[in-house]
This record gives C-alpha cells, sequence and structure tokens, in this order.
C-alpha cells in the first residue's frame, strides 16, 4: 500500500516517478517564479532618482536616501519608471523596528514638486527594521512597499 502511494504517477516511459521527486520539482519552479515576478517588477535595478524601487500595486515607488539622515524622498512613478506625481496623492511612512526593539515611528509626508518629504524625529539608516510605505497615487491605492533596513 505504501509503496503504491509513493508512485502515483507515471513518467513519460512509463516508469514510476516518487511524490518527493515531483515535490522537488514544483518546489523548485515555484521559487524560480518567485523571484522571475519580483525582478520583472524592477526591483532589481535602481530607480531614475537612483532609489530603490517597489511596486505596491498599478505604479511604482521610489525610496531615496537624501544627505540628512532624517529626511527621506518617495516618488510615486507610473507604471514604465516615469511621471512622478503628487497631485491627487498622498504618502505615508513608518518605521518599523526589528525584533520589538522600539515602537514604530510613522509620518505623513509632505508633497513637493515631484515627490513626497518624510522627515523623521531622528536618523533611521542605521537602526535595522523596515520601512513601509503606504501610498495613494492620483486615486489609486497600493499595497504596503517594504524596504527592509541593514
Amino acid at each position: 500500500m505504501l509503496k503504491r502511494a509513493m508512485f502515483s504517477v507515471l513518467s513519460w516511459d512509463g516508469a514510476p516517478i516518487p511524490i518527493c521527486v515531483r515535490f522537488g520539482i514544483a518546489f523548485n519552479l515555484a521559487i524560480l517564479t518567485a523571484a522571475t515576478n519580483a525582478f520583472g517588477h524592477g526591483e532589481d535595478t535602481a530607480g531614475p532618482h537612483g532609489g530603490e524601487i517597489r511596486m505596491p500595486g498599478a505604479f511604482h515607488t521610489e525610496l531615496v536616501i537624501t544627505k540628512d539622515p532624517k529626511v527621506l524622498r518617495v516618488y510615486l512613478l507610473d507604471i514604465s519608471f516615469k511621471d512622478p506625481v503628487t497631485q491627487g496623492s498622498d504618502v505615508t511612512l513608518t518605521f518599523v523596528p526589528k525584533l520589538s526593539a522600539g515602537v514604530d515611528q510613522t509620518v505623513v509626508c509632505r508633497p513637493m514638486r515631484d515627490y513626497f518629504e518624510c522627515v523623521f524625529r531622528a536618523p533611521l539608516l542605521r537602526k535595522a527594521g523596515t520601512l513601509e510605505i503606504v501610498a495613494n497615487r492620483q486615486g489609486v491605492k497600493g499595497d504596503k512597499a517594504v524596504y527592509w533596513l541593514p
């Protein structure tokens, strides 16, 4: 009975394929597909302003570190990584410390000409945790865009 359960599907030449081998093939295909999907959204290259790109929905977010360690810039780009807009849009940025080592800090970012400026009370870049952007680009609400800090 156990022997029959392990060999439930036949290969092209009629030899049985163990379930554990089929699972391994399916797992590897899933990992390959997930990696391809992430890179297919442009997350493997720098954005047009030199920042890191995420795709939280029907648009891209680009997070740019400024010279001031308390200030971050967020660009809301179209699907082609162009046309940054602030009109009819809003951005909220939350710093979530790693392993509950502190309190979450949330700022509502101010719209500038073609980007949003997010100002924190203290520098974040040397802290471990994540930056989570929740954005609305011209009425289109995106999911959370997560950026990892060291």
